[in-house]
């Protein structure tokens, strides 16, 4: 059994060998887009003419939206051209918590990539990946990865038309920059050099490096409970940070005045600082907000892109009042870190000013 690491290029490079070689393959991946699904299609397709088959399960969770509507349309053709010999088989998972990226190779040489790359070319190019592939796998490693593929496939439900019909993948918000066919694209690196290495170790280096001397705090608060992992996987898919009230169910700034007095002047403050010009303390494009998991843990750090906006679209998801950020660090949900405790942080957002109390807790965070 042999172990290697792959990050975005190499993967790109190894996976048209491992395809070659292989007389099977199944994929289970979390969400897929237009350009890294024809790389591998066009890989796929030579397999399947010698004889070969290809399974995929793939996420299309109608929630999330973001297997974009392309990919699905592109599989469905491509299934029906290989329909003959039963060669390819597609099945969708619709559940926001569906978040594998497992490739399964069967052949004289079994082989599996197990990581963090989705099936779209920026995962398969450029973006910082971490993935692990195994060639000549342990027999019982193997049967264990086939076990869990087959397990996610039979849950699955084979994608039909309808399926395509009906799925309505979420779009780009006002504001966020766009590349068209909207890759799961990175934010740039800044955290990383270009060997991997930290290059800042501490919030107090970030904000060093930004020249920054304040810096907004703000809370996960995304309602139910049970839905505070999709928001947060929906901020960090989709670029966005988001603010909602019950009573605030339109523009803020052409409601302010109306119900400024009948609602907590805790929001109307914090309304006043995330739609941008309502105060001094306003969020600027280019202020840094630190997303906290209640008072003791962080999630990760953004940078602001763009204005507010107000959108119903997102609501049943996530916050009808969002602002487009770029992640300069986000930690998976169950991974994030802990920090000191922020006593008296009872808002959704506050601002933090350098050399307050809060300023000096929080800029000793390892990252």
């Amino acid at each position: 059994m042999r172990v290697s690491f792959l990050n975005a290029p190499t993967l790109a490079f190894k996976l048209p060998q491992l395809v070659e070689s292989c007389f099977q393959m199944d994929i289970c991946i979390a969400f897929i887009k237009i350009k890294g699904l024809r790389r591998l299609l066009s890989i796929a397709e030579e397999m399947i003419n010698r004889g070969g088959k290809v399974r995929i399960v793939f996420g299309l969770s109608r929630r999330l939206g973001i297997t974009d509507e392309e990919s699905v349309k592109e599989l469905l053709e491509f299934s029906k051209r290989m329909k003959a010999n039963k060669q390819i088989q597609v099945r969708r998972y619709d559940n926001p918590s569906f978040h594998p990226k497992v490739y399964i190779f069967h052949g004289k040489h079994p082989s599996l990539i197990v990581g963090s790359s989705n099936l779209t070319d920026a995962a398969v190019t450029k973006n910082v990946e971490a993935n692990l592939l195994v060639e000549d796998a342990d027999e019982r490693l193997f049967k264990d990865v086939k076990q869990f593929f087959k397990d996610c496939f039979e849950k699955a439900l084979p994608l039909t038309n309808e399926d395509y019909r009906s799925y309505k993948p979420k779009k780009t918000t006002k504001g966020a920059k766009s590349t068209g066919n909207e890759e799961d694209e990175l934010p740039e690196q800044r955290v990383f050099d270009e060997q991997g290495h930290v290059r800042i170790q501490t919030i107090g280096d970030l904000l060093n490096r930004k020249n920054k001397n304040r810096f907004y705090i703000m809370h996960l608060s995304y309602g139910i409970e049970g839905y505070r992992e999709e928001c947060w996987q929906f901020a960090t898919e989709y670029n966005l940070i988001g603010l909602s009230h019950y009573r605030v169910n339109n523009d803020w700034p052409k409601i302010r005045d109306k119900i400024k007095d009948s609602i907590d002047p805790g929001w109307v403050g914090q309304f006043d600082c995330f739609c941008e010009h309502m105060k001094k303390n306003s969020m600027d494009i280019g202020d840094l907000v630190l997303i906290l998991w209640g008072q003791s843990h962080l999630l990760g750090i953004a940078e602001i892109t763009g204005d507010h906006d107000y959108s119903e679209e997102y609501a049943d998801v996530f916050f009808d009042h969002i602002r487009p950020v770029s992640w300069i660090v986000e930690y998976d949900y169950e991974k994030r870190i802990e920090i000191p405790q922020m006593k008296g942080f009872k808002n959704t957002l506050n601002l933090v000013k350098k050399n307050s109390e809060r300023w000096f807790k929080l800029i000793q965070v390892k990252l």
